[in-house]
């Protein structure tokens, strides 16, 4: 199973600021039976959607050399949720950045409306941590399939490249197929 809470990346300026979407959609289970009768995304996956997108500005910030973990959630304030047929979208940015973690700021909005606020505090895990999170090849993949390099520049606005730290293993790497 994936734990995707995004779709795509449809903004990113490296080291300052992420914008990914979220469509919500009734074939999902999370959706159309967390609640009976109702069709929403609950708002610890709304959460969960402000994590990914600023986990990987966070990561980028590092050049994917850091074990990025979210640490706190240091303030959230949801004031509606988005429910099937809508499209969320995240907009994440990067206040403090140290070899400890990073310090991210989000919005989310829903047809133009502000609906949450979040305040997340992301941590780098160090060496007492043997844990892989992911293989570079695994990340490279998931970033691929959220369309980040389409969109991914540095803020001079030049286009960003995979970087090494995720060329590490390409034998891990596993292009997308188009379907068929």
């Amino acid at each position: 199973m994936r734990w995707f809470w995004i779709d795509r990346f449809v903004e990113f300026t490296g080291g300052q600021r992420a914008v990914a979407v979220k469509n919500i959609t009734l074939s999902e289970p999370h959706v159309s039976d967390y609640w009976p009768g109702t069709d929403y995304l609950p708002t610890s996956l709304m959460i969960e959607g402000f994590a990914q997108t600023g986990g990987i500005l966070v990561a980028e910030a590092g050049g994917f050399r850091h074990r990025v973990v979210l640490a706190k959630i240091s303030e959230v304030r949801i004031s509606a949720n988005p429910q099937a047929g809508q499209t969320v979208r995240y907009t994440t940015v990067l206040e403090q950045f140290n070899t400890d973690g990073a310090f991210v700021t989000g919005t989310a909005d829903v047809e133009g409306e502000c609906i949450g606020q979040v305040k997340l505090v992301f941590a780098h895990l160090n060496d007492r941590f043997d844990a892989e999170l992911f293989l570079p090849g695994q990340l490279l993949q998931m970033l691929q399939q959220w369309r980040f390099f389409d969109v991914a520049q540095q803020p001079d606005g030049t286009p960003s490249a995979v970087p090494d730290a995720l060329l590490a293993d390409p034998l891990e790497v596993k292009t997308a197929q188009p379907a068929v």
